[in-house]
């Protein structure tokens, strides 16, 4: 246990907030130190460099694949153009778009070097479902004694506005799935303590796109494993979960957040932001049209026309596609898409491995794998259509790294 700790030493950065909102403020530990370092980046590659030190290489640890390995290094490509063309036009904030993805590859090789072997893969995956379902429930017991924030979207109270926190409860809510599907009996018991009030916290904070990031990882899962009577389980607890979000949310609510999920939809307060982001899109794409090949470049920002309300200057596009291309250029749009492909294809190979597998920790293993694949693939959806830039926050990296590392660290080994 004392060689998890490294890894386990990060998770509590996934539920502090990074971004300010209107009735909520960012966590103390993402303070700047100086101008461009923050508490939470130094704390980060403190962890990395001291495993680095400490720990020796795993020796049965193979290489990256190959295709990871020329992806990775056309991603990088693509990072030091987009910087270069932007210092070049007067760029200044650097940093902004991909620190969050290099501190999550600094997770990534912690939680390589730290996690040893299958069982402390299951000890992570304990301690994620533990720490979720313990945050997961006290924010429904705050919600329900009177707690909660407003949402804009929906116009009543929701339990939790932070997205990043949501994407790690969507996390959470696949990985129980993928247990109650194939684990032993105790572990179907502790994943539905711990799923069930992250799956309710997620339908209550009524974010569509975290909606289809959990669904869609699910249904990715059930499909992959074809356990028909333990999915009949999981769909009836699925449909008692989602019939009390319905009575709290109520009717009226659930069902003009569901039909607002159009984005042409228009005229109700559930639809109320379609509009913008649809012409924040469009704002993306003029700056594209100026210049497909290496966009507007990093640290640099530009005039919105049609979004002037929402924000007069924006330094991001609400579509993962068009935010690389509209900062990094076509270079770095054909990398963006090269390394999902490497990182699907060779998660797919793992699951498909381990499936077959003869160890006594096998089903755990694969259901890791699954839902590692079912909800990275629903987050690369998601972000293809109307939200934030994924890889920018660092909560969300943090559990990325950690995915990352133990897929290319245990589950990759000689056999």
């Amino acid at each position: 246990m004392a060689r998890l700790l490294p890894a386990l030493l990060v998770l509590p950065l996934l539920f502090l907030r990074e971004y300010r909102a209107p009735l909520e403020e960012a966590s103390r530990i993402y303070d700047r130190i100086g101008d461009s370092f923050r508490l939470a980046d130094v704390f980060l590659l403190s962890v990395c460099v001291l495993v680095l030190l400490l720990r020796p290489k795993v020796a049965e640890t193979l290489p990256l694949p190959r295709s990871v390995r020329l992806s990775g290094l056309g991603a990088g490509f693509a990072l030091c153009v987009a910087l270069a063309y932007g210092f070049s036009n007067g760029g200044s904030e650097f940093f902004y778009d991909w620190r969050a993805i290099v501190l999550g590859t600094a997770v990534a090789v912690v939680v390589r070097r730290s996690i040893p072997n299958l069982t402390g893969t299951a000890a992570w995956q304990f301690w994620l479902l533990g720490s979720c379902g313990l945050f997961a429930t006290y924010t429904l017991a705050d919600f329900f004694t009177g707690g909660g924030v407003p949402s804009l979207d929906t116009g009543g109270l929701i339990p939790l506005s932070d997205g990043a926190a949501l994407s790690v409860l969507c996390v959470s809510a696949v990985l129980a799935s993928a247990w109650l599907l194939l684990a032993s009996r105790w572990a179907v018991v502790f994943a539905c303590l711990t799923g069930l009030p992250c799956v309710l916290v997620v339908l209550l904070a009524a974010r569509r796109s975290h909606w289809v990031q959990m669904v869609a990882g699910t249904v990715l899962i059930v499909c992959w494993m074809r356990r028909r009577r333990r999915a009949f389980w999981l769909a009836l607890l699925s449909a008692v979960v989602l019939a009390v979000a319905v009575f709290v949310m109520g009717a009226d609510r659930a069902a003009g957040r569901v039909l607002s999920m159009n984005p042409f939809s228009r005229g109700t307060l559930y639809s109320s932001t379609n509009n913008d982001h649809v012409n924040d899109l469009l704002d993306a794409w003029e700056q594209i049209a100026e210049s497909p090949v290496f966009g507007i470049g990093l640290g640099r920002s530009y005039g919105t026309l049609r979004i002037t309300a929402w924000k007069s200057e924006s330094w991001g596009v609400h579509n993962a596609l068009l935010h690389v291309w509209t900062l990094y250029g076509l270079i770095g749009l054909c990398a963006y898409l090269l390394w999902h492909w490497a990182l699907f294809r060779w998660n797919w190979m793992m699951v498909r491995r381990w499936r077959s597998a003869r160890h006594p920790d096998a089903p755990l293993a694969f259901a890791f794998l699954a839902a590692s694949l079912g909800w990275q693939a629903s987050l690369f959806l998601t972000g293809a259509l109307f939200t934030p830039w994924p890889y920018g926050s660092t909560q969300v990296m943090v559990l990325i790294g950690s995915l990352w590392g133990m897929m290319f660290g245990v589950f990759h080994r000689r056999q």
